[in-house]
């Protein structure tokens, strides 16, 4: 039994981007491995890294391209590639391979504020950079003073 892998539409547009792919510049991906153990979410660590090496050496003998870089994330059942597109083209096709998705995305991770506005100091309490003083019961690391 096949299963289709999902493979994210920004990966697809910087593979088949028409700049990116003539050049054959490298392109960054983090692929996840389907687990053989239905009832396990992630393949064992050794398992994960044993999969990785051979699906890539695969491709490679397939290609003849050689990926710039791997870095395989034994714990989650996964690993990512820089490498030229046709090379992660014929990877995402891979049995093997449940997901890709590219390690670039175009948003950063800020998240803007939902209901901007000024606020005064006796709103929140206290001067921004300024901590309310230590007690003797709240000078122990990672302990917070309580509010009085």
């Amino acid at each position: 039994m096949q299963l289709e892998a999902k493979i994210d539409p920004e990966l697809i547009r910087q593979i088949g981007n028409g700049e990116i792919a003539s050049s054959e510049r490298p392109v960054e991906a983090v692929f996840r491995l389907h687990s053989e153990d239905p009832s396990m979410p992630v393949n064992s660590p050794e398992k994960t890294t044993e999969l990785a090496n051979e699906v890539l050496s695969r491709v490679k003998r397939r290609t003849g391209i050689e990926p710039v870089r791997v870095n395989v994330f034994r714990n989650l059942g996964s690993f990512v590639v820089a490498a030229k597109p046709s090379f992660l083209t014929e990877l995402m096709a891979e049995p093997e391979i449940a997901s890709a998705m590219a390690n670039r995305q175009p948003t950063h991770a800020f998240i803007p504020p939902i209901r901007k506005r000024a606020v005064s100091i006796s709103e929140i309490g206290t001067e921004v950079g300024h901590r309310a003083p230590l007690t003797k019961k709240s000078t122990k690391r990672g302990k917070t003073p309580k509010a009085k």
